[in-house]
């Protein structure tokens, strides 16, 4: 769902339960770790002057066949999340499961569509049962290559699953 690089966003968090929407900006620094196994999203957000981090993770299990994704915030929060991969809808569907106190019933559907290359619109959904409790739309661009934590390039996916999130 990635393409390993800069980013730069623009989009806007709908919270239907509240009736609030908030704008904002985040750049993204992608990047493949652990030999093409691991990617890696660091963000930095920008909402109304305010700045938020989070680093997520998202790998492929080859055993069990399915995406995991590990999402830490600068709150300290962690949300692990398990993928599955439509190929006809060319979507990833995203289950938290962890922790185990989260809301039953709660799914997050993650829809990615590239535009032309190095832009893409991305359109995230939480969703309480069938109601829609936050909504998040963005439009983003590639700004340039990253250089990663670890290795001066952006690597490569290990596998074919690995290399449907970048």
């Amino acid at each position: 769902m990635e393409q390993a690089g800069r980013w730069e966003q623009t989009g806007r968090v709908l919270y239907a339960d509240r009736n609030r929407t908030v704008q904002f900006t985040a750049k993204d620094e992608i990047y493949w770790a652990l030999g093409g196994r691991a990617l890696m999203i660091e963000s930095v957000y920008d909402t109304n002057g305010s700045s938020d981090e989070e680093l997520a993770i998202k790998t492929h299990h080859n055993a069990t066949g399915e995406y995991t994704q590990t999402l830490f915030t600068d709150k300290g929060h962690i949300v692990g999340f398990r993928g599955e991969w439509d190929s006809l809808e060319r979507a990833m569907t995203w289950q938290p499961y962890f922790p185990t106190n989260n809301v039953p019933q709660m799914t997050v559907v993650l829809r990615e569509m590239l535009l032309a290359p190095g832009q893409k619109r991305m359109r995230s959904q939480y969703r309480h049962f069938a109601m829609t409790v936050k909504d998040v739309r963005m439009e983003s661009r590639r700004t340039g290559d990253g250089i990663g934590l670890i290795t001066p390039k952006s690597g490569s996916p290990a596998s074919e699953e690995l290399a449907r999130l970048g």
